[in-house]
């Protein structure tokens, strides 16, 4: 029988193991305690030695068993007992262990250890010690690119992508003009087959295939832009990382010619001027929110057509410098701390861009998606998603609504969004945007009262944690959470909802954007308080009157607790002065 090992200690060896650092290990400790006829299997961990003391250890000990395993009344003392005889055994164990360690270094023979050092130094082979470098993303090679390279550079960069667009585009409209001469087809066989009631069968056979030949060319063209897209994707990234390994263009991007958009809007800047743009109202403004530390942000209410009418990345802009510098400008913020985000309102149906093939969907189908899935992509991912998420909450509804209530009376559908659900999507080929939140609404939105505690506005808190938790500075939002105006939207009515919405999002930015390292997933270790300064641009609809707009700006002010001071400026337009007078046009806001 084999036996352990003795060590003999006296008084000298007593006063060194005193001051001997024992090593730290994690021990287990797993026993199965019995108490009368139960029994219950029990795992901990603990890192040996440790600084408290040892009652207190095992009271630690306790509370994380009891954390996990959650044991009744009758376990406690003898689990009590069972770790503080665990924990000193291995007290024991790691005191033995390392006296004996320490006993066999000093007996080493160190003659021994030279002539073996020597023997494997001859029977070594020396092998090539390059390591093998992580290979860098695409994402890390485009921020080098973008953070590194020179003017010339970039702007082949931009007038790349400008080429890309122009040849999609070109594609796009060819479909589009199959698709609309076969429906135009499908819609006069319709009214010949109303006129001539005889031929109907001959007319249906028509019918028929009219509809073929639709479904081939929806088809054909899905194809061909796939491809498209592919080959595009490919090509950009090329070009990419030819410009991170030797920081030259390639020749074949160089000898491309110019985007015609670039050609066209030079030359035809001058023979046929554009008319201005009817002028819409817009007021910023700075504000100072926090009670101890107070952080600075930007406000800018303003009317806008659409919430989508700047986000084509090559638009109209009769100035092409202009065109360019705000597509750099999204290329350098891409994938940095200074993102900007678009709220886009839906309908509950996850793909509701894409049945309804909104302004927005056709916009992201112009260009191709080079960074990030492409649109519908996103979109589809979004559907199981959102069957996930109905799934748990109709586990979690009460027996009177999974039962009482009968299906075709009931308003839950697996295959929809709830109203306040928010979809995200990310973009690299639009403008002024990298994220959009599509927040879910219903038509009720559009008439009737709302509080703080509805689901649209819960819908719109997550907004705003995510934008702390993803570094999202700039935020347009729809201030009325509607479209467009409508009859029922009374003055009244429109300064109730701003008066909520203004108030609801100050709470929001207070709890969420005064500080950044609190939150936000990108400095996860951070203990250095980093400030953020968001820009919210609060979007009317355009149709809104003067008088209206006014009204909603002095709210503001009130709300936000913003003075503001007019300065008297000389212009030599008489229209133009009352024109400023009125709309306050320099204001210098700050917090009283």
């Amino acid at each position: 029988m084999s036996s352990k090992p003795s060590i003999s200690l006296d008084k000298a060896n007593l006063s060194s193991i005193d001051s001997l650092e024992i090593p730290p290990e994690l021990c287990t400790f797993d026993q199965e305690i019995t108490v009368g006829p139960f029994k219950r299997k029990v795992t901990c961990e603990c890192l040996i030695p440790f600084e408290d003391p040892l009652d207190v250890q095992v009271i630690h000990c306790f509370d994380d068993v009891m954390r996990r395993e959650k044991l009744p009344y009758p376990f406690f003392e003898t689990l009590k007992q069972r770790l503080r005889k665990w924990l000193l055994s291995e007290i024991d164990r790691l005191e033995i262990k390392t006296v004996e360690e320490c006993q066999k270094v000093e007996q080493v023979d160190w003659k021994q250890n030279i002539l073996d050092f020597r023997a494997m130094m001859n029977e070594l082979k020396f092998v090539n010690d390059e390591r093998n470098e992580k290979e860098m993303t695409f994402d890390e090679k485009f921020r080098f690119v973008m953070e590194n390279a020179d003017s010339d550079k970039l702007q082949m960069i931009v007038a790349k992508e400008a080429k890309m667009s122009e040849e999609r585009i070109s594609l796009i409209r060819a479909r589009d003009f199959e698709v609309d001469r076969l429906t135009k087809a499908c819609e006069a066989a319709v009214n010949e087959s109303l006129e001539k009631r005889e031929e109907l069968e001959q007319t249906s056979y028509n019918l028929t295939v009219i509809n073929e030949k639709l479904k081939q060319v929806n088809t054909n063209y899905d194809l061909q832009l796939k491809a498209l897209s592919e080959r595009q994707r490919q090509e950009y990234r090329d070009m990419i990382t030819v410009m991170f390994e030797t920081d030259t263009v390639p020749e074949y991007i160089r000898s491309e010619s110019p985007p015609a958009c670039v050609i066209r809007k030079i030359t035809t800047e001058a023979a046929t001027p554009r008319p201005p743009a009817p002028s819409m109202r817009d007021e910023s403004f700075t504000i100072h929110i926090g009670t101890q530390v107070k952080t600075t942000h930007n406000i800018r209410i303003m009317q806008v057509n659409s919430l989508v009418e700047k986000l084509p990345a090559f638009n109209d802009d009769p100035n092409p410098e202009h065109d360019f510098s705000q597509r750099l400008y999204t290329l350098m913020n891409l994938y940095g701390s200074d993102l900007s985000a678009v709220v886009l309102l839906v309908d509950r149906d996850p793909l509701f861009h894409i049945h309804n093939r909104t302004q927005f969907f056709r916009i992201c189908e112009r260009t191709t998606e080079l960074h990030f899935d492409d649109i519908e992509v996103q979109l589809n991912s979004t559907t199981n998603q959102t069957l996930q998420m109905n799934k748990a909450r109709k586990n979690e509804l009460p027996e009177s609504t999974s039962y009482d209530i009968p299906s075709s009376c009931s308003k839950f559908d697996e295959q929809l969004c709830e109203v306040g659900d928010l979809m995200v999507t990310k973009h690299s080929n639009l403008n002024n945007a990298h994220v959009v939140f599509h927040l879910v609404v219903d038509k009720t939105l559009e008439s009737d009262e709302i509080t703080s505690r509805n689901a649209i506005m819960l819908g719109v808190r997550k907004i705003f944690q995510a934008a702390s938790m993803y570094t999202i500075r700039n935020i347009t939002f729809p201030l009325l959470l509607v479209e467009n105006t409508t009859e029922n939207m009374t003055v009244q009515w429109c300064l109730r909802r701003t008066d909520l919405v203004f108030k609801c999002i100050k709470g929001f930015m207070m709890e969420f954007c005064s500080n950044m390292a609190r939150t936000s997933v990108l400095f996860p270790g951070s203990k250095e308080s980093i400030q953020a300064n968001y820009t919210i641009n609060f979007v009317l609809p355009a149709k809104l009157s003067q008088n209206v707009f006014n009204q909603i700006v002095e709210q503001f002010l009130q709300i936000y607790n913003v003075r503001v001071t007019k300065m008297e400026g000389s212009l030599s337009d008489r229209n133009e002065i009352e024109k400023k007078k009125e709309s306050k046009l320099f204001r210098k806001s700050f917090r009283k």
